[in-house]
């Protein structure tokens, strides 16, 4: 009886130790930002509810990926070289993890973006 009671509890512990493994793994969503434009970008700036991320230079055509981590209820606004402000309107909060946002811009404006949520 007391040898299936601490294989339980060992199993218990298992799981429980695979699930924040897994949601640490996943991690932060990430913001992938693509410059569609003909222009450098000298510097992007990410921001979400607490936290902020700077790209530099950003080439026309190039891709560039970085995690981000909302403190609370967010959405995703890019200062763009420190003057154009252009809004992801999209949901994140505190618990959001994996999953990515890929937004096709420009020097001006947002193209379009795709939110996947999930491990990816």
């Amino acid at each position: 009886m007391i040898k299936k009671a601490l294989i339980t509890l060992g199993v218990v512990i298992l799981l429980i130790g695979i699930f924040f493994a897994l949601r640490f793994y996943a991690g932060n969503p990430r913001v992938i930002i693509l410059n569609e434009g003909n222009k450098d970008m000298n510097t992007i700036e990410i921001l979400v509810s607490g936290n902020s991320y700077t790209l530099d230079n950003v080439a026309p055509g190039e891709e560039r990926t970085v995690r981000i981590k909302p403190e609370w209820d967010s959405n995703i606004r890019l200062i763009i070289n420190k003057k154009d402000t252009l809004l992801i309107d999209t949901y994140l909060d505190q618990g959001s993890t994996g999953g990515y946002i890929k937004a096709r811009i420009t020097e001006d404006s947002l193209i379009s973006f795709k939110h996947k949520r999930g491990l990816l």
